[in-house]
Parts: structure tokens; C-alpha cells; sequence
């Protein structure tokens, strides 16, 4: 019998992976130079949020500004400026949850065409309306206890108006599957709305 050695011939490159479609997109959001742990942070919320919802963001001229100490804003400040398509954080406050929350408030933003001035999603939106003013009557209907201990209500917070109760939605539902399953329990009108309001299957909680 006839043995045949096969002669190995040179390696094969390893296929190149696909560049990461988020980091180009969080080049244009932020611009400006961002420490270590402000990148690592941004780089969460989008991963949380979806390309396609940083996309809107981008191709709708929406800006992160890092504040500052010293700059002559204060740091705790987390905020998003319609008018400018900012969105303004302070050092203090450039953690993923604020940023999903503050991005919430730009796609209410970018989803309806603006006018002489800025407007809103949340203020047009019947169907959110009645949404929120269930909730917010909901968590009212609470006894004090309830509401310290955040029993049978997943946010404070939302039943400020229905912009925050929007923006608060949308980081429930992106920032973990733990916190989603948690609006979706104990406000299912409002997860379900989320579900449409964001872009993609890559939006969804983890």
C-alpha cells in the first residue's frame, strides 16, 4: 500500500471581521476628545440603544457635549437641548443610564419634524398621553410606602411629565433584560410602545 504525505501549504489568512458599525457613528455623535471611562460609557449606551437608533441620531444632527469642571456648567447637569440638537452631561453624570435616558429624549425629538420650534413626539402623541396619565395616576394611587420602596411602579421619575416618562421608558427597556422584563410587568402599554418607537431588533434590553 502506497502512503502519501499531504505537504501543508501555507496558512490561509484569518477572514477579516466586519469593522464595528458603532464606531464610526460614535465618532460623529462625540466628537470632542472624552477620557477612558466617558468612551467606555457611551460605548454601552449605544451597543444598548442599537445602530440604527445611533444612526437617527446622527443623520438628525444630534451632538454630545462632555461638561466640564470648571467650564462654567455644572457637572451633575444631564440634559437634552432641542433647539441645538445638544446633548449636554457633565463628568459626573456621563454614565450609561443617563445616556440612554438623555438619548430617549433626542429620538422624541428627531421623530417628529420640527416647526418654528423643536417639537416633540410625547407632545402630540395621544395614545402616549393616555399612557402616561394612567401610570402617573397609578403611582399616585400608591401608599407612601409603596412609592419609597418602588412596589408596584417601575420609576418615579416618569410621572414628571410624559417627555421623562418617555425618555425613562426608553432606557428601562434598552438598559438590561432585567429592567425591561420590569416595565414590561408593571407599565405593558408602555413597553409595547417603546418596542415601536425604536429602530431595529438590535434595541432591545440586555
Amino acid at each position: 500500500m502506497r502512503i502519501t504525505t499531504a505537504i501543508p501549504g501555507p496558512a490561509r489568512p484569518a477572514a477579516a471581521k466586519p469593522k464595528n458599525e458603532i464606531e464610526p457613528l460614535l465618532d460623529t455623535l462625540c466628537s470632542e476628545p472624552a477620557g477612558y471611562f466617558e468612551k467606555r460609557a457611551l460605548r454601552k449606551a449605544a451597543l444598548k440603544l442599537g445602530p440604527e437608533n445611533v444612526r437617527k441620531l446622527v443623520d438628525g444632527g444630534v451632538h454630545i457635549h462632555l461638561i466640564e469642571p470648571g467650564e462654567g456648567g455644572p457637572s451633575l447637569r444631564a440634559e437634552y437641548l432641542p433647539r441645538r440638537k445638544l446633548l449636554a452631561v457633565g463628568t459626573q453624570r456621563f454614565t450609561v443610564d443617563n445616556l440612554l435616558h438623555e438619548m430617549g429624549h433626542a429620538l422624541d425629538d428627531l421623530a417628529e419634524p420640527d416647526g418654528a420650534e423643536p417639537v416633540l413626539k410625547s407632545e402630540r402623541d395621544q395614545k402616549l398621553g393616555a399612557l402616561y396619565e394612567d401610570y402617573r395616576s397609578r403611582v399616585e394611587a400608591l401608599p407612601w410606602w409603596k412609592r419609597l420602596f418602588r412596589l408596584d411602579m417601575w420609576s418615579d421619575y416618569a410621572t414628571s411629565n410624559v417627555h421623562e416618562y418617555l425618555a425613562e421608558g426608553v432606557m428601562y427597556y434598552t438598559r438590561s433584560e432585567r429592567s425591561q422584563e420590569r416595565l414590561r410587568r408593571e407599565d405593558q402599554g408602555l413597553c409595547s410602545y417603546v418596542e415601536g418607537f425604536l429602530l431595529g431588533p438590535s434595541a432591545q434590553g440586555r
